[in-house]
Formats: structure tokens, C-alpha cells, sequence
């Protein structure tokens, strides 16, 4: 039997975790951010077996450290009573660790994916809550399973995971695509104890939530996570990138988490943030270009 399921990645550019090591349905993030149409596919085999089995591939090569996925399955096999050789094929086409939500999508995808081919008959929310669980505890994340599941222009507004954190996807006009510039991986659990040893980021991403809410705009969106980004410690490129963007008119945040630089423009001014970026980039696979995608995670 064969499940087949896809998640968006996803760029945050304004974050306040709250992390409840006891309680990871309860742990999450309020912030601002937008799902993209690149993400995850994942494809999901299974057959009778003598004994138990598990396979992960990403990218068509051979996993032998998907923890997060592998603590997806296992929490999925757990409910039945049968032994199963499983096949997860992973097909990934946005960077890993640097801020695209890269994690996440693998978990959501695989979680909705699983949930079919075993016919467990959970709720979309409740196979939701599966790859949250898996990212709080393997600290790949903390809301981006909510955000990637709903898909959109969106503001975190309570933290938690699906059917418990409150979400309001934003309205906008027309059609964006982002442009990202990518200079490398960042940790994401080192990145949280960044922003938990500075208090005052903590409390800014509060505060920018706030902001945001009054004025529910991708240019307000921009603005805010251009200036929480200035209190992060980033690669020099990006700054120089950054600052040659803005002579252009184009404002840039940070994704959170990671070494990326992202902007939200319309398609006739694609090319020429791509230029801007091009003169920072190390090889050709720096430069991501994506459109907002609007539904959300999905059985395919």
C-alpha cells in the first residue's frame, strides 16, 4: 500500500518561543510568517513483514540520522499490532537547516502520509499533532508544523501545537514570490538558546506580534522582521546583501532559522532582487525563489 503527502516549507521572520520541556503540546511560538510552495514531498510504502522494518530516503539517498522522522513513525507504529517493512521517501527541494522549515514539512507530510496508509483514521489535526510532538522533542522547531499546516500569510497568535495554538492566515493583494538569498545552516536548538539567553529579543517578538496585528501588511510584515533580524548575530554577506537590497528599495528580513536573507516581491521585480543576491551568493543553489502557497499541507 502507498500514501503519498506534501507539506510547504515555511520562512519565519518574527518569533517569540515558549518552550514547556514537560509539555510539548503546550510548547510553540507566536510570530509572523508565510508558508512557500517548495517543501516536501513524501511518499510512504508498506507491506506484510516477519519483522519489523524501516527505511528513510531523502532525496533518493539512504537516511541513517532522520530522527525527527524516525520518531514520526515509531509514534505511528505504536498504535498498530503488526509487523511492517515501511518505506519513507523523502523528496526535499528547499534547503535543510537554514531557516525554510524544512524539518517540519518532512514531519507533517510523513505524519499525514502515515496516517493513511495505516488507516489509523486520525483527524488531519490529529496526525497534526504527531510531527509537532517530533519537532519540540527532537528541537528542529517549535511552530512551524502550525503554521506549514494551515499554509498562507499568517500571524501565530497562541502558542501550541494544532487543535491548541490560534493562527489567523492574513489576507493579501495579488501574488508574491519570495527571493532568498542562502549562506549556510544554523542549529535551530543553539538558535533558541539564543533568543532564551536574550530577554530582550523574547520580549521583542512579543512586542512585534502586536505591531503586526495594528497593521496587517506584507510591508509592515518586512519592516518588522528586517529589525528583529538586526539584534541577531548573521552571516556579513548577509548584511552586505541586505543593505545593497534596501538602495533598491527592497526590504529584507532573516528567516528564522538560519543563515537566509528573504524578501516578498511581485513577479516583475524577481529578476532583479535575483541580481542583487547573485553577487553574494557561493554556488548556484543560493538563490531560492518560491510563491506563497496558500493551502497548506495535504494528501496528494
Amino acid at each position: 500500500m502507498e500514501s503519498i503527502a506534501y507539506s510547504p516549507g515555511h520562512i519565519t521572520g518574527v518569533v517569540q518561543p515558549y518552550e514547556y520541556l514537560d509539555d510539548p503540546i503546550k510548547s510553540g511560538s507566536k510570530g509572523i510568517g508565510f508558508s512557500i510552495q517548495k517543501g516536501v514531498t513524501t511518499q510512504v510504502n508498506i507491506s506484510p513483514s516477519k519483522i519489523s522494518e524501516l527505511k528513510i530516503e531523502i532525496n533518493n539517498q539512504i537516511a541513517h540520522n532522520a530522527v525527527v522522522s524516525e520518531y514520526v513513525a515509531k509514534s505511528f507504529t505504536s498504535k498498530i499490532n503488526r509487523n511492517l517493512k515501511i518505506r519513507i521517501k523523502h523528496q526535499i527541494d528547499i534547503p535543510t537547516g537554514s531557516g525554510f522549515g524544512t524539518s517540519g514539512a518532512a514531519a507533517l507530510s510523513l505524519a499525514l502520509a502515515l496516517n493513511q496508509v495505516l488507516e489509523l483514521g486520525l483527524s488531519r489535526i490529529e496526525s497534526a499533532k504527531v510531527a509537532h510532538i517530533a519537532e519540540v522533542v527532537c528541537k528542529t522547531g517549535l511552530g512551524t508544523v502550525l503554521a506549514e499546516l494551515n499554509g498562507g500569510f499568517e500571524v501565530r497568535e497562541k502558542q501550541g501545537a494544532p487543535g491548541i495554538g490560534k493562527i489567523s492566515k492574513i489576507p493579501y493583494n495579488g501574488d508574491y514570490w519570495m527571493v532568498a538569498l542562502e549562506l549556510g545552516t544554523q542549529s535551530t536548538e543553539l538558535m533558541l538558546k539564543e533568543l532564551r539567553r536574550k530577554n530582550d529579543l523574547t520580549k521583542l517578538g512579543e512586542q512585534y506580534v502586536s505591531l503586526f496585528l495594528a497593521n496587517r501588511s506584507i510591508k509592515n510584515f518586512l519592516n518588522l522582521s528586517k529589525r528583529f533580524s538586526q539584534l541577531i548575530n548573521t552571516h556579513h554577506k548577509l548584511k552586505n546583501a541586505a543593505k545593497e537590497a534596501e538602495d533598491r528599495s527592497f526590504v529584507c528580513g532573516i528567516a528564522l532559522f538560519g543563515n537566509t536573507l528573504f524578501s516578498l516581491v511581485r513577479q516583475n521585480e524577481v529578476k532583479e532582487l535575483k541580481r542583487v543576491f547573485a553577487k553574494y551568493k557561493v554556488h548556484n543553489e543560493n538563490i531560492i525563489v518560491s510563491q506563497i502557497e496558500k493551502r497548506g499541507a495535504r494528501l496528494l
